[in-house]
């Protein structure tokens, strides 16, 4: 009978632990703040914000990995943790990602959503899910390709937010699916998501070089003077507004004269 209830109190207790899947994003909190990271070895989170990822191994052009995770204790309880979609999805076309016909993608979780990526410039507020009881927040978001035309790699850029107010959202990070590509493909645009978005840059610094200058704003007027069609035309949607007019123009000179922090 003693060992039975030891036998039982271990595992409960070894439960969280096990419950942490190695693929899934693993959360943490650090200087009040949502930090994204990955766990190659257990109890060893590493900071990261790309996520290589795979549609289709359950069901066409779906993925319900990667998922979240994080140790027992992360967040207050009760509160809630959320996401926020953060521009249209990109899909990479061999050097860069571009924005052209951008694809729509689902997200849902159960009988929440579905919440769809925008096709242009702005921010789209999702769900929030609870806290569980120990301060994990382990969850699985359900993301659907809709009208799919053939194989590809899509970025979809996402961040995390908490409904307790003490904690900060995390910074900006990117699930790179691969539906039906080349792992090469894949490989490379996740590489370039590396290089090209997550290194902290101001809006300010629209040619992504880690300076602002004059070089920004001949960037910003070819981009919003492309139109629709051109490769950074979305960008160029400086203010979020779905169209790219001339008040992008005054919204992103006042980013450039404020400068980076």
């Amino acid at each position: 009978m003693k060992f039975t209830t030891a036998l039982v109190a271990a595992i409960a207790a070894a439960t969280p632990a096990l419950a942490q899947h190695a693929g899934d994003v693993y959360l943490t909190v650090e200087s009040g703040r949502i930090v994204t990271n990955r766990q190659e070895t257990p109890g060893v989170p590493e900071p990261a914000r790309v996520f290589p990822a795979e549609m289709g191994e359950s069901e066409p052009h779906f993925a319900d990995e990667p998922g979240f995770d994080c140790a027992p204790g992360t967040f207050p309880v009760p509160s809630a943790v959320g996401f926020r979609v953060r521009g249209p999805v990109l899909w990479w076309n061999g050097s860069r990602l571009a924005a052209e016909d951008a694809p729509v993608f689902a997200v849902a979780f159960a009988s929440l959503g579905p919440v769809f990526t925008p096709l242009c410039n702005t921010v789209v507020e999702g769900f929030t899910l609870p806290v569980a009881s120990n301060g994990t927040w382990h969850r699985h978001l359900e993301i659907t390709r809709l009208d799919p035309d053939g194989p590809g790699v899509f970025v979809v850029e996402l961040e995390l937010f908490s409904t307790d107010p003490s904690l900060g959202a995390s910074r900006p990070f990117w699930f790179v699916f691969n539906d039906g590509a080349d792992e090469a493909d894949h490989d490379a645009a996740a590489h370039w998501v590396e290089e090209h978005l997550v290194p902290q840059r101001c809006p300010a610094d629209f040619d992504r070089d880690g300076e602002v200058g004059v070089a920004d704003i001949f960037a910003f007027l070819t981009a919003w003077f492309a139109g629709p069609g051109g490769a950074e035309s979305w960008r160029a949607d400086f203010d979020g507004s779905c169209t790219a007019d001339v008040s992008d123009i005054f919204a992103f000179l006042a980013a450039w004269f404020a400068g980076c922090p």
